[in-house]
């Protein structure tokens, strides 16, 4: 069956508040399911539905104290936002932006929430946000290899080259928040190890594991190292190098 809105709400102005329009349009979707349920005993029920949505089963707000390249602490404020579990575990990613604000976290779990139970997948909706640009910390990347780096629209997710690259072989593929005990490390090829690590070094990062070799066949060798930026994420650096007889 189709329900269609006729005439509930007529000239309703979205509001800049983001978790103002969620409850709006919960309070629209509740008179349209009210309207088309008869039974008062199955009303009854649906009303009380209705209300466990109206805030979230649950907030955390923290400080998060991270230290920068210079050696300097500085403070992030977060939010994580658990809205509603009747379908499962809370589902949702973290945001980070510098205006990213308590209200837009709420109605970003209310929407997983949502989206969660049309789809019929067996989750609740959550939310995490950081007040954080995001563009700063990827200064070091962009000094000490040189790449351009920029978000894809507001998802978090940072690609790492322009699409041109792709034809010409150079780096292209992107970045984002590593979760909480990832233990995956990527490895960048270098023309040059030494000038890399001159490089990380000079932009706040580190050398964790000093420079090695590694025999590959009769006529090549390998030399590679570990890094770490100023984040503490741990990579790889290595050269691939010919050899003569």
């Amino acid at each position: 069956m189709m329900l269609r809105l006729k005439n509930f709400e007529k000239g309703w102005i979205m509001s800049a508040n983001a978790f103002a329009n969620a409850q709006k349009q919960l309070e629209l979707a509740a008179k349209i399911l009210l309207a088309h349920t008869k039974n008062a005993q199955e009303k009854q029920k649906l009303t009380q539905k209705l209300e466990t949505l109206k805030n979230p089963n649950r907030i955390l707000d923290v400080m998060l104290p991270v230290t920068m390249d210079d050696g300097s602490i500085r403070i992030f404020h977060g939010f994580r936002v658990q809205y509603n579990n009747n379908l499962g575990p809370y589902k949702g990613g973290i945001r980070y932006h510098q205006d990213v604000t308590l209200d837009e976290v709420k109605a970003l779990a209310f929407w997983m929430t949502i989206k969660c139970a049309v789809a019929q997948i067996p989750y609740g909706g959550g939310k995490g946000g950081v007040i954080v640009d995001p563009k700063e910390l990827s200064e070091f990347y962009k000094k000490a290899f040189g790449w351009e780096i920029n978000e894809w629209g507001d998802s978090g997710y940072f690609m790492v080259g322009k699409e041109e690259d792709r034809a010409e072989g150079a780096i292209f593929g992107g970045i984002m928040k590593r979760y909480e005990n990832e233990k995956t490390i990527n490895t960048i090829e270098v023309e040059d190890i030494d000038k890399a690590i001159a490089d990380v070094e000079a932009n706040g990062g580190k050398i964790v594991k000093p420079k090695v070799s590694m025999p590959l066949g009769e006529d090549q060798i390998m030399w590679w190292c570990y890094a770490e930026d100023p984040q503490g994420n741990i990579f790889g650096l290595n050269q691939m190098v010919k050899t003569t007889k």
